[in-house]
């Protein structure tokens, strides 16, 4: 309301301003509009008029002088001395240019040499002047001045129709130069214009002056005016729409303002605590004695220690429990008593936020794996104690790195460009990965790979986990070799010596070649156990397996199928010849005598020998095989060797010895 009255009254004292605006206004713009609007077009069609007038006048003294006025113009009807009187009349009546055309349009003459002989095919010229009409305009041409320039000229050009009893005889078109005459009304015009010009910005600064004057004298009552309301209006948007608990106390404590956010915050309703003393809604029992001191000293003084501080306090809520807060307290002298100001902000998330970051610091740094974090460019942010005591890198060392430099070299680009690929498609990846250590020693590593993102997707960390898995790996493979070797003689056990004649076999399938499986069972064993004592039996079924594997090839296999009795694969054996020579080796060997923890041993050995494909197409059949050939040698004298077949290898080579 007050704003209103202020502008009514700004009205009325402006009212003689305003009108003496509007006419200064109104000679500004509509004079000169006026001017250019009506009186510059009918000034210029009067010039259009009268060189309209005087070019029919001179036009028909052409043709009533020069021309019959009942026969069509032509170049036979023209008089001889033509040429001569229009020259003269252009002279005489300042004519810029004449031209006279036929029936047909064609220019008969033409005070323009290069002219005659044109053919005139204007629209207008057959619409209208050959229907009899006058037709005049005003034109732009190019002329020449005195001293030789290429000017502007304005000329009127109109065509004059003769005609006899409705038929058209010709036409005659006269220009008139009429560039002085416009150039002359055009300079008025302006400055006419210029005058209004003139006279209208003078009334405008004198109107402006006294808006001015006006202004200076309103200035002082305005500006207390308008800041005192914009004060009001800035604290009532910045209270009501405040985050923080704006709270105002008086000198005795009592509360006289309390803002939404203090609403929501503590649960009391502005209305609730109007007039109420703050320390007993608000201030936890254990702190209200410190406060009421605080208190009268500043109802007193002023001052108040807790002034220009941030505290972190309990506040009280409405229904019991208490709100984290962070307080901070000014205070402002109002109506000769002082007032102090209280902003409240929950700090409870905040709180817990921080809780939970000290929780995950503390894991981080406590965690046995190796933990990285890398912003979305992977450079390196953050690395905890178990990178540095698994990798050997300290954290100063890697921080802005890329987690390449523990690339190992075992992995080609197409297994990392795999791993990117499942990054960006799943925003996670997990698996085996071999690491190099800051010494070069490679390791192997569990690691699994996890990307951030904000709300908009783009990423903006990778946390790399692993843990190094030597220890499992060296019991992985200790397992393995439990399972598949002979814990004595670390030879192939017979799960693994089963798993290889299989592969031998489909291998020799697609190629078409021949194997050979040979049983041995050692001759004399027993009595060398039974004499010198299992330590010694166990010494000697090492050395027999050493001697066995020092006469294979790399690709054959030899392996312990347990007790005295051993297996052996021999690949690619092109006839029985090569099998029985192979045989003939091995139990030449173990016929030597063997020196076993102090003891010299001997041994005999009785060899079966089965063929793929002859004597069977799968592993157990030809195993079972050999062990029947191998009793058969123990039959016949042991300390010697036997094929399964008469035949040996299919090769009709021998059989047996």
């Amino acid at each position: 309301m007050h704003a209103t009255n202020l502008q009514l009254s700004k009205v009325f004292r402006f009212r003689f301003v305003r009108n003496l605006m509007l006419f200064a206004f109104a000679v500004l713009l509509v004079f000169p509009l006026h001017f250019y609007l009506f009186e510059l077009p009918q000034y210029r069609s009067l010039i259009i008029q009268g060189a309209g007038d005087d070019s029919v006048h001179v036009a028909r003294h052409v043709a009533g002088f020069l021309f019959d006025s009942k026969t069509p113009f032509s170049a036979e009807t023209m008089s001889s001395n033509f040429a001569g009187h229009v020259g003269e009349m252009v002279r005489d009546f300042d004519l810029y240019k004449l031209k006279v055309f036929g029936p047909d349009g064609k220019t008969l003459h033409s005070t323009d040499p290069r002219e005659i002989g044109s053919i005139n095919r204007h629209e207008y010229f057959w619409r209208r002047v050959a229907a009899g009409e006058v037709a005049t305009f005003m034109v732009n041409k190019q002329g020449m001045s005195a001293d030789g320039l290429v000017v502007p000229r304005d000329v009127v050009e109109t065509y004059v129709p003769v005609m006899h009893n409705g038929k058209f005889l010709g036409a005659i078109e006269v220009y008139y130069d009429v560039t002085t005459q416009k150039a002359d009304f055009d300079a008025l015009v302006a400055r006419s214009v210029l005058v209004a010009l003139l006279l209208g910005g003078s009334l405008l600064l004198l109107a402006i002056a006294a808006l001015l004057k006006l202004e200076r004298d309103m200035q002082a009552r305005e500006a207390v005016q308008q800041a005192l309301a914009e004060r009001e209006a800035l604290l009532d948007n910045l209270t009501t729409a405040a985050s923080d608990a704006v709270i105002i106390l008086d000198g005795q404590g009592r509360v006289v303002f309390w803002n939404l956010a203090a609403e929501s915050m503590l649960g009391y309703a502005a209305e609730e605590v109007a007039g109420q003393e703050f320390h007993k809604l608000i201030i936890p029992e254990r702190f209200r004695a410190d406060y009421q001191r605080g208190l009268d000293e500043f109802s007193a003084t002023g001052y108040w220690p807790i002034l220009g501080k941030t505290l972190e306090l309990g506040a009280s809520h409405k229904d019991g429990h208490e709100v984290q807060v962070e307080m901070s307290v000014a205070s402002v002298k109002h109506a000769g008593a002082w007032h102090a100001i209280a902003i409240l902000r929950d700090i409870g998330e905040r709180k817990r936020m921080e809780r939970q970051l000290q929780m995950g610091s503390r894991v981080i740094s406590h965690a046995y794996e190796a933990i990285m974090v890398t912003d979305g460019d992977c450079k390196i942010e953050m690395v905890n104690p178990a990178f540095s005591e698994i990798t050997g890198f300290s954290a100063a060392e890697v921080l802005g790195r890329n987690p390449g430099l523990l690339r190992s070299g075992r992995h080609d680009e197409a297994f990392f460009a795999a791993l990117w690929r499942e990054i960006g498609e799943r925003g996670v990846w997990q698996g085996e990965i071999w690491n190099r250590r800051k010494d070069g020693e490679l390791f192997p590593a569990l690691l699994s790979i996890s990307t951030v993102r904000n709300g908009g997707g783009k990423v903006l960390n990778y946390i790399g986990i692993f843990s190094d898995i030597t220890r499992a790996k060296e019991s992985e493979q200790r397992l393995e070799r439990l399972a598949f070797h002979d814990a004595l003689t670390g030879l192939a056990n017979r799960l693994l010596f089963l798993d290889r004649l299989r592969q031998a076999i489909h291998q020799a399938r697609r190629s078409r070649e021949k194997l050979a499986v040979m049983f041995l069972d050692l001759d004399g064993f027993k009595a060398v156990n039974d004499t010198f004592g299992h330590r010694v039996g166990d010494t000697l079924l090492q050395q027999v397996a050493g001697r066995i594997q020092h006469l294979l090839r790399e690709q054959d296999t030899v392996a312990r199928l347990g007790g005295d009795e051993f297996t052996v694969l021999v690949q690619s054996v092109s006839h029985s010849e090569e099998a029985r020579g192979i045989a003939e080796k091995i139990r030449a060997a173990l016929e030597r005598p063997f020196e076993a923890e102090g003891h010299v041993c001997n041994v005999g050995v009785s060899i079966g020998i089965s063929c793929y494909p002859h004597d069977g197409d799968s592993a157990e059949i030809l195993v079972e095989r050999a062990d029947a050939a191998m009793y058969q040698a123990k039959q016949e004298g042991r300390n010697r060797f036997c094929f399964a077949s008469p035949k040996g290898c299919g090769d009709d080579d021998g059989a047996e010895i």
